[in-house]
Formats: structure tokens, C-alpha cells, sequence
């Protein structure tokens, strides 16, 4: 009986794969024509689906009479019935933006337009969004969310991963995308709390950026953090606990692998040995992360408050990586009369970082000999004897590197309306940020911490101890004159107004040898900082 339940199992799973067959095709924008990286396509009524490459391309085995749904943030939903002739000519899919979408606000330089209004090429992301994906910043968020956005991280617990707006804009200026937090221009996000943001907008085009001049050329991204709204007090909590790894790592030979490959290379026999060494095993590992959130929001019609609290902890998966943030966020308007506003975004940021030679590390791992061990009672292999390769523990715990960032962002602004269709607004923008640097160089010898053979190109012959102060300061201020008149189905916009901006800088950094492995020595004292440089901009914007 057991017999021909199993035959009668395999019969229906040889006619299940004869009727699937392989569904390929493109998703594109249907205004546009470019490709929708990152599209849902799923079979409707199950959880077989995957989604669009880069190229909005997608490959999926489907089976016929089956309905397929395509789907994207700020695109209608379109659901197709697949015929034998799709099945055999495959399916390009021409998403149509939802007219609702076209309906929302969306944050341009410095105001705000309805999206379908917009001529230039814009995207916005909802706050909520964002906040769904178990990740350290909103860049990374956004990663596979907006086409033609590239993101690529490292990896590293507390960097920040660079953004790239179709392609690379300028050859000499970097290719990161200018950030603007609450009108305040920055270079570096990591800061923000994620959950702390209600939108991000990302302005693509030429016609979009304009505004920002020449720092707008690889794209901008603006992030607008929440506000209270009027009503009881309410008071919310999230949190994620969670763990990271590495995947899809470099197949490596094992050691006899290794030794066979050796031995036809150099003509000499090289012997496997008795260690078969993963060396992206012994870098790895499993990583704890955790993300706490509360915030209190509330107010009245005069006066609204967002407050919110944020730790956020994150052991890098490669060895004596980490990294923690604290995060406090207040937001405060003030609606002072019927033609006279204010309000202060303010947020202080603390953060603890734990920081390894990613680089270093990966390539001596994948370059490393698998016939010798990696680390044995507290000796190191000599993997210079093959390839002249340092051991990738040895690396690692050989530097003790500490980053300690201290940072505070803020805004106040003031905004009058002394008639209907006119308005003014001035805002003051500032970052402060300190940074406490420590890096610290044990010292070793080949001789006396390493075996298998004298000698190999690890060596530190004195300890070392390099620490840097750095403060940096910048504040922007606007002063915006805005004019909108509406007639029917006509909107009329003109806008004028200045910006000033200042930045500043000091540093001081010092550096000793032969300093005792005793932590309670790593310290210098009697240097101060030097100020390395400033700089002022005011030019003068006005719209259309």
C-alpha cells in the first residue's frame, strides 16, 4: 500500500513540472519606458512569486490559467491571466502610476508640489516604509524601493552606505547624493532614526535638483522627520530583535583541494596536512541586532510635540565588529496666531563604534591556505608560507579601533502670512558634530605568536596608539518668499529667496609607541585642536 501511495505521489509530481513552464519577461515605467528594479511578481493566491532585476527582468515558473500580479510602490496593481500564447512569447508589463499617488504632496527644494505637477523625475517613500526593513539607516531602506537608485553598503556595522542616482553625476566630486534633513544639508545620514522619519523624497533629475545647484548634481535626497498632530497624547513603541549573516560566500577548496592545485602549480608536492581551515568560517558569524523605539506625540491646535527615544545595536558578522546608537528626537510647533507660526526640529545622536579592516580582512580570508590553522591556544598559522597572505584573525584581533560620534541636528523656523496667497519663512539649520577616534596596535612577533615556520609578513615589532579629535560645524539659513494663486484648474507658483551657509572645522590627533596592552594607558594627553579650515557661501534662488 505504502508502495502505491509513493507511485501515485511521484505520477502527480511528474504532471505538476509538465504542466509548470518558465514565465520570463520585463516590468517598465509606462510613461518613462525605464525598468522597475525590485517589482513584485507573484502568483495570485500563493507565495511563489520574485521579483525584477536590475534590468527589470524576471524569471518565473508558472503553470497555464494561472494569475500572475505585478505590483510596485506608487504603481496601480495588474493582475494577468496567463494563455498558452503569453507562455510562449513571454509578458512585458507596463506599470501605470496610481492616480492617487499623483495626488500626495511631495517635498522639492523648498516647498512642496502635488506629485502630478511635477515635470521633473521624483520619488517618494513613506515613512512606514521604510521603518519595515530591519536596517540601520533609511538608505538602506530604500535599497530595491526606487528605480534608479542604486545602493551599496559595506556591510560594516555604523557606515553609511552610498547612494547613487542614475549612475555617476560628476567625475571629481564624489557620487553620493546630497541629504537635506528638515532643511538642513548633510552628507551623512546615519544619525537619523529611521522611525523617526514620516517621508523621503529623491529628486533624480536636472529639472529637480536645480535648486540645489552644483552639490545637487548626484541626486538629493530630502527626509522631512514627523511632527505631533492635535488630539490625546499617544504614546507608541516598536522594536526588532534579530540575526545577520553572510550568505552567499565564495565556494573555497578544502585543504586537499588546496594541495593537489599546489602541487601541479609549483611542481613540488605540498601535503594537506592535518588542518582543513574555513577561513571565512573563522571570520563569520552570526550576528546579534536589536532596534528599540518610543515615541510620545500629541497637542493641541495651538501647539503640537513629536518626542521619541531609539537604541539600536548591531554586532557586525565579521569578528570584534559592532556598533550602538542612541537616538532623541524633539519636534515642536507653534501656531502663535492666524498668520504667524514657529516650531524647533531638534535631535542628539550618541554612537559607539567598533570598527575592523573589512577590506583586509576578506581578501586575506579568501586568499588564505586552508592547510593551516587559523588560530590554535592562542597562536596564530603562519599563512605567509603559501602566497605571501596575512592570517585574517590575526588581523582582526590585533587592532583595537573605537569611534565614539557625538552629534546634534537641529532647525528653528518662522513662517508669516501677512495675506492669503503670500508667505515668508526664515529657518536657521545647524550639525554639530564631535568624534573621538582610538586606535590601538598590539604588539607581536612572528617567533614568539606564530608556528608552522618562522618568519611570514605579520609583524608589529612595537605597539602603537593613534588618537584624533574632530568637530565639525555647519548651519545653512534660508529666507523664502513664496506667492500661489490658484484659478480653476490652474495653479500659479513663484518663489524667491536666499541662502547662507558657513562650515567649520578643527582637529587635533596624536600618536605614541610602545604604549602597555593595559587599557587603563590608552590615553594621551597635552595636545589641542588646530583649526583646519572655514568656509562661507550665500548666493541668492529664485523660481517660476
Amino acid at each position: 500500500m505504502r508502495i502505491i501511495s509513493l507511485l501515485c505521489l511521484i505520477l502527480l509530481s511528474l504532471q505538476l513540472s509538465a504542466q509548470e513552464k518558465k514565465l520570463t519577461g520585463k516590468v517598465t515605467d509606462s510613461s518613462s519606458g525605464e525598468a522597475v528594479i525590485g517589482a513584485s511578481v507573484l502568483v495570485a493566491g500563493t507565495n511563489r512569486g520574485t521579483i525584477t532585476d536590475v534590468d527589470g527582468a524576471f524569471v518565473l515558473n508558472v503553470a497555464r490559467d494561472e494569475k500572475i500580479s505585478f505590483s510596485y510602490i506608487g504603481y496601480t496593481t495588474q493582475n494577468i491571466l496567463l494563455t498558452d500564447a503569453v507562455l510562449s512569447t513571454g509578458l512585458n508589463v507596463a506599470l501605470v502610476a496610481d492616480n492617487v499617488i499623483l495626488e500626495q504632496v511631495v517635498v522639492v527644494g523648498y516647498g512642496a508640489q502635488r506629485k502630478v505637477d511635477i515635470t521633473g523625475s521624483t520619488v517618494s517613500v513613506k515613512g512606514e516604509e521604510l521603518a519595515r526593513q530591519p536596517v540601520m539607516t533609511a538608505t538602506q531602506a530604500l535599497q530595491g524601493k526606487v528605480a534608479g537608485v542604486q545602493i551599496i553598503s559595506s556591510g560594516r556595522p555604523g557606515s553609511s552606505p552610498n547612494i547613487r542616482v542614475r549612475g555617476t553625476g560628476t567625475a571629481l566630486a564624489g557620487t553620493t547624493a546630497l541629504f537635506v534633513v528638515d532643511g538642513v544639508l548633510t552628507d551623512d545620514i546615519s544619525n537619523i532614526n529611521t522611525a523617526d522619519i514620516v517621508s523621503l523624497d529623491v529628486l533624480k533629475d536636472a529639472s529637480s535638483t536645480a535648486i540645489y545647484g552644483a552639490r545637487g548634481a548626484n541626486g538629493v535626497v530630502i527626509i522631512t522627520t514627523k511632527k505631533g498632530n492635535a488630539g490625546a497624547t499617544k504614546v507608541q513603541y516598536s522594536q526588532f530583535t534579530g540575526f545577520r549573516a553572510a550568505a552567499n560566500l565564495v565556494e573555497m577548496a578544502n585543504a586537499e583541494e588546496y594541495a593537489n592545485y599546489a602541487s601541479s602549480a609549483s611542481g613540488t608536492l605540498v601535503n594537506a596536512g592535518d588542518y582543513d581551515t574555513d577561513w571565512y568560517g573563522q571570520i563569520l558569524r552570526n550576528a546579534f541586532t536589536t532596534n528599540h523605539t518610543v515615541s510620545i506625540s500629541g497637542g493641541s491646535d495651538k501647539t503640537t510635540h513629536f518626542l521619541a527615544f531609539g537604541f539600536l545595536e548591531d554586532e557586525g558578522t565579521v569578528l570584534n565588529s559592532k556598533f550602538s546608537r542612541f537616538t532623541v528626537r524633539s519636534n515642536t510647533d507653534y501656531t502663535l496666531s492666524k498668520y504667524v507660526k514657529t516650531g524647533l526640529n531638534a535631535s542628539f545622536t550618541r554612537s559607539h563604534d567598533n570598527a575592523v579592516n573589512l577590506g583586509t580582512a576578506y581578501n586575506n580570508a579568501y586568499r588564505a591556505a586552508p592547510i593551516i590553522p587559523g588560530q590554535i591556544d592562542g597562536r596564530y598559522g603562519n599563512t605567509s608560507v603559501y602566497q605571501n597572505v596575512g592570517n585574517a584573525i590575526l588581523d582582526l584581533n590585533n587592532n583595537d579601533n573605537k569611534n565614539i560620534q557625538n552629534r546634534i541636528q537641529s532647525s528653528v523656523y518662522l513662517e508669516l502670512q501677512p495675506w492669503k496667497n503670500l508667505s515668508f519663512r526664515s529657518s536657521m539649520g545647524g550639525d554639530l558634530i564631535s568624534v573621538s577616534d582610538r586606535r590601538y596596535n598590539y604588539q607581536f612577533f612572528n617567533d614568539e605568536v606564530t608556528f608552522l615556520s618562522a618568519g611570514g609578513n605579520q609583524r608589529n615589532l612595537q605597539s602603537s596608539l593613534h588618537m584624533r579629535s574632530d568637530n565639525s560645524f555647519r548651519w545653512v539659513w534660508d529666507n523664502i518668499v513664496t506667492y500661489r494663486k490658484e484659478s480653476g484648474k490652474h495653479n500659479f507658483t513663484a518663489m524667491a529667496g536666499t541662502t547662507a551657509e558657513a562650515y567649520s572645522q578643527a582637529w587635533s590627533s596624536a600618536s605614541r609607541l610602545q604604549v602597555p596592552a593595559n587599557k587603563d594607558l590608552w590615553y594621551i594627553t597635552g595636545f589641542h585642536p588646530i583649526i583646519a579650515g572655514a568656509f562661507f557661501h550665500q548666493q541668492a534662488q529664485a523660481g517660476l
